[in-house]
């Protein structure tokens, strides 16, 4: 299922990032973003290019559904997704 909820792609960043021992600087020059863009896309305050999230991912060395996708919870659909 995919997720559009900013802040919850921000947070599995945030996670990724700290999981791999990276500070938000590296993962920003990596991607070729600014240390501010970056931050605020790890705070769920902006939304991302489809180019920018593949190049976080390369940066991250992760897959786009690492960030963008989420189990579903059942087998049944609530009523707001339906």
């Amino acid at each position: 299922m995919l997720i559009f909820d900013l802040q919850a792609i921000g947070s599995r960043l945030l996670a990724i990032r700290k999981r791999a021992g990276l500070t938000q600087a590296e993962v920003a020059e990596a991607a070729g973003l600014s240390d501010r863009a970056y931050a605020d896309i790890e705070r769920g305050q902006v939304n991302m290019r489809m180019e920018t999230v593949l190049r976080i991912c390369q940066a991250l060395h992760i897959t786009p559904d690492e960030i963008l996708t989420r189990e579903q919870e059942s087998g049944a659909l609530g009523q707001d997704e339906l």
